[in-house]
């Protein structure tokens, strides 16, 4: 009797959700990377931001304890609450997007909004998209692009956003690095500063509920919250609330939201007939400050391991708390297993309709739950998925997870994991939620269970009963760390990468990049015949290639040259595009999604999407560390010793280990090197033999300059005592502190340190044939692309100057060869390229489609002989120091140098015949004195031309190409005599 008169009521109770007087209103509020733990009556303990208003709609509601958003990061679990659909189905496969592309859900795929449209709703969206959109230019319909309009204008027309997915009403914005344009409906109507969109957000929410006062339709009101995602921006109101900093004032401004909604719900009249759902796109990340809140005990992800991106539940589970007078008891909890990708069938199961076919393939209706019943799911389990495009599967209290370590930004990620970690994890989550105790290699019966439910789940196109679909993509690994072909296909604006082309020959071609650290062309001699080092290897190398003799970096807006530049080689981006990561960032600056752009799209990301075998070793820091952990193998230290294991002997190792355990497992995948070094950079002790044949010493007396020795290298031919005017960077290290060098620009002091260069470079070049010698023996040489380059030139002592902070040749230009397949030994180009152009080239010689993200040019035309530039103009940078500091313009022949720094002491213009006069030589180079120490003789052509009345035209058309150059590059710091960019 018991059970008849249960059923009696649970179906009586079903009933009446279904069949109240009126439809109920849907009110859904995600936030913005709100951890679980941020939320006080989740975990009393531990959190510490007052959350009032969250904690009320609990008290008043139901709190569900194992709530899971689609994903780790924002645009996929938005894309789920939508469409009732995990987005790595689509084209995102891992990731999120970035604007100004196709809406990731097509035209004809039906979303929450648009079904309860059908179904009399009237539905708004209020707050941030986050799913791709286009921006139109209103007259032409050209679209608009993020190079040209990082905030798109004002009038721009939207042709695919919210109103053409459902809802009838939209104010917001795309996503946080476009938060200042306001569009309403379809069209940008406004630029707003960024601290103004959350109250922007809960006005309109508020003032939407108004409007729907005496209305007969009911409403989906859906808002995706900025907040407290960065910009962490509390306003005023806010500051200093939570006592906790900017992050925990966010959260208290977020909480109030709640409280604003419910309220215009009270004073309307809708709140005993509303649905109110609060909940998070993903946990906290680390751009809060995690670290900083805890040691003032707010805990952000409270009992659970991770935060935001990750793997582990800390990245995925979420506050999730449900209002619902009169159907929902009062203060209760729920701890059943649900997904954000759920709601769409929960509404149609509350408006007693059928979800759309076609639709709503990873949804399964949680109304069971509101009135305390258990879910009937009709899917296996819940699949997880990170930032980085691993998976896991939760079913029941198990939870396998196919990644070594944390799947996203929590230490330690996927680079850092050992070999011999096990390959995957698996957690018992009623006895581990803390999942600290990895069951994966004792219970293999429950790891094989799991995976293949995963396994169907992911090839029958739905989790969920039902004909089976069909993704949008053609494959998808589940195994992200093993080797193998990429996923999917390649989308406009996404991070997947379409398989490689296959080569003529049938087999993918190797790649060997070395880069070493501060090396001018000019210290060789296939680029300057005077030079004196021995570089034997090098010099063969250059013979069997192809020799540039215009490959530059782009500059620097650092003092330390080797980040930017290195930067831009693992990116393809250019000096003021460039997004990073920098220890010491500002909260609400970490980790944008700009940065994870460019850590999906880096050189190892593509090549190990397109199934090579990556291997880097390199110095440690002064680079895109982000990015470096791509790589499979990373075997990075800064080795500038004298010695084997404390020089560029060590890196050499690494390469020849790696290549050794190639072949010892017979390995046939391609592989991409990225063969790095610490030297010839200072304080450049070279072994002890080599420095004794270049005569030079490691000099330590400071106070003194070194002792002339007639022996060692001679001075440049551009050597100048001291530069003819500041160079515009006060305390300069590199100008001032550089062991051996310090202040002294002498005949003794210089030629010593070209010396120890030297000393530093021989040793490469040995390093460099025993990796070639290797290569040969594998039988891999002949079908490996070789590179040789350095990130930047170095001055030592030419034009006076020490280091790399400056635009003269003999530093904005860099040493550079590639030899390989289909390139003509002995050859030469002038190439016209910058090492950011080295990731395109790589692509398109492996056959890869380069992401459209990446702004490299590729320059294999060049290397089959079809041109010889890919490049018209060449521009540089400088900005290290005093701003705006140094610019340089190249086109053809011409180039012009303009100093602007210390604040306006320092106004200086250059302008030189490359052709003419190649080192670039000034009017101190015409002193008798200088001459006679360098053996040079410059003639009366050869020197700055700026005042020169017959080149008034040049330098007029130079200055011109310059601020054309600095504009279309986004250089934000215009020189004394150009007009403020827009």
């Amino acid at each position: 009797m018991h059970f008849f008169t249960r059923l009696f009521f649970l179906l009586v109770g079903l009933l009446s959700f279904a069949t109240a007087a009126e439809k109920p209103n849907i009110v859904y509020i995600i936030c913005d990377d709100l951890g679980y733990g941020d939320i006080q009556c989740l975990a009393p303990e531990t959190s510490k931001i007052p959350t009032p208003h969250s904690d009320q709609l609990a008290a008043e509601g139901m709190t569900f304890t194992d709530a899971h958003s689609g994903s780790s990061v924002c645009t996929p679990t938005r894309y789920g609450v939508m469409t009732g659909r995990y987005s790595w189905r689509t084209r995102l496969q891992k990731g999120v997007v970035t604007g100004f592309a196709p809406c990731l859900i097509d035209k004809d795929r039906p979303t929450v909004g648009g079904f309860l449209k059908d179904q009399g709703y009237h539905t708004a969206i209020i707050g941030k998209w986050h799913l791709d959109f286009q921006y139109l230019d209103p007259e032409s319909g050209e679209a608009y692009s993020p190079k040209n309009h990082k905030t798109p204008p004002v009038g721009a027309k939207i042709p695919d956003g919210p109103v053409d997915r459902g809802f009838d009403y939209y104010h917001g914005f795309h996503h946080a690095r476009n938060m200042e344009a306001v569009i309403e409906d379809d069209k940008v109507i406004a630029h707003d500063p960024v601290e103004n969109m959350l109250p922007r957000l809960t006005e309109k929410s508020a003032a939407y509920i108004d409007s729907r006062k005496g209305k007969e339709e009911p409403f989906f009101l859906y808002v995706p919250l900025g907040s407290p995602h960065t910009p962490i921006v509390p306003t005023g109101k806010w500051k200093g609330k939570s006592g906790l900093g900017d992050y925990g004032d966010f959260v208290m401004q977020t909480d109030n939201v709640v409280g604003e909604i419910t309220d215009a719900l009270e004073r309307n009249g809708f709140a005993d007939n509303t649905l109110v759902i609060f909940t998070s796109d993903n946990g906290c990340s680390k751009a809060a400050g995690i670290e900083d809140l805890a040691e003032k005990g707010h805990i952000v992800s409270a009992h659970l391991r991770g935060s935001k991106a990750d793997l582990w539940d800390g990245g995925h589970r979420i506050p999730f708390l449900v209002k619902w007078p009169g159907k929902v008891k009062a203060n209760s909890t729920n701890d059943q297993l649900i997904c954000l990708t759920d709601l769409f069938a929960t509404v149609a199961d509350i408006v007693d309709a059928d979800v759309p076919s076609g639709s709503c393939e990873d949804s399964v209706s949680f109304l069971p739950a509101l009135s305390g019943e258990k879910i009937e799911s009709t899917r296996n389990g819940v699949i997880h998925h990170s930032i980085s495009g691993h998976f896991a599967y939760r079913k029941d209290n198990w939870k396998l997870m196919l990644a070594k370590a944390s799947g996203g930004w929590t230490k330690p990620g996927e680079g850092q994991a050992k070999a011999d970690w096990p390959k995957g994890q698996l957690y018992d989550m009623k006895a581990d939620v803390g999942e600290q105790n990895n069951l994966f290699e004792k219970k293999p019966e429950k790891v094989a269970e799991l995976l293949k439910h995963l396994e169907e789940d992911v090839n029958r196109g739905r989790s969920t009963a039902g004909p089976d679909s069909k993704n949008d993509v053609d494959e998808i690994k589940l195994w992200k760390n093993e080797k193998g072909s990429p996923s999917g296909k390649q989308a406009a604006g996404q991070q997947a990468v379409a398989a490689p082309k296959k080569p003529k020959g049938g087999k993918r071609p190797n790649f060997l990049f070395i880069i070493v650290d501060d090396q001018s062309p000019f210290d060789f001699k296939f680029y300057n015949p005077d030079s004196t080092l021995d570089a034997p290897v090098l010099e063969k190398l250059a013979a069997e290639s192809m020799v540039f003799d215009g490959a530059y970096h782009m500059g620097s807006y650092s003092g330390a040259v080797c980040r930017p530049s290195r930067h831009m080689v693992m990116t393809g981006r250019t000096v003021w595009n460039l997004r990073d990561r920098k220890k010491g960032a500002k909260k609400g600056e970490a980790m944008p999604a700009e940065v994870q752009e460019q850590v999906d799209n880096c050189m190892a990301a593509i090549f190990n999407r397109a199934g090579y075998d990556t291997m880097r070793t390199c110095k440690k820091g002064n680079s895109f560390e982000l990015a470096n952990q791509q790589f499979t193998v990373v075997k990075d230290a800064t080795k500038r010793g004298p010695t084997e294991e404390d020089g560029s002997a060590w890196h050499a190792q690494q390469v020849l280990d790696y290549l050794g355990e190639r072949e010892k497992t017979k390995d046939q995948d391609p592989f991409l090197i990225y063969y790095g070094f610490s030297h010839p950079h200072d304080p450049r002790p070279g072994p002890p033999e080599l420095m004794k044949k270049y005569h030079a010493v490691n000099h330590k007396d400071k106070q003194n300059p070194i002792s002339l020795n007639e022996k060692a290298p001679p001075l440049p031919g551009n050597w100048l005592p001291a530069h003819p005017f500041h160079h515009g960077h006060p305390k300069l290290r590199d100008e001032v502190a550089v062991d051996g060098v310090w202040e002294w620009r002498d005949e003794g002091t210089i030629r010593n340190e070209i010396g120890r260069q030297y000393a530093c470079s021989e040793n490469i070049d040995i390093q460099v044939g025993r990796v070639l010698k290797k290569l040969e023996a594998m039988g891999e040489l002949d079908n490996t692309y070789i590179f040789y380059t350095a990130d930047h030139g170095m001055a030592i002592g030419r034009h006076g100057l020490q280091g790399k902070q400056n635009l003269y040749e003999h530093t904005w230009r860099v040493p550079f060869l590639v030899k390989g397949p289909g390139i003509a030994p002995g050859s030469r180009a002038q190439g016209n390229i910058y090492l950011l152009d080295v990731l395109g080239t790589l692509c398109d010689l492996a056959g890869i489609d380069t992401p459209p993200s990446i702004e490299s040019k590729s320059f294999r035309p060049v290397l089959e002989g079809e041109k010889q530039t890919v490049r018209d103009v060449l521009y540089g940078v400088y900005a290290g120091g005093t701003k705006p500091g140094i610019r340089a313009v190249r086109k053809g022949d011409w180039k012009l140098v303009k100093w602007d720094a210390l604040d306006g002491e320092i106004r200086k213009t250059q302008l030189f015949n490359l052709k003419e006069n190649p080192h670039e030589f000034l009017g101190s180079h015409q002193d008798q004195g200088v001459q006679k120490l360098t053996g040079t003789s410059p003639n009366k052509n050869q020197r700055n031309l700026v005042s020169i009345k017959k080149h008034a035209a040049k330098l007029k058309e130079m200055e011109a190409l310059l601020a054309a150059e600095m504009k279309r590059l986004g250089d934000p710091y215009p020189l004394w005599n150009q007009e403020a960019a827009e």
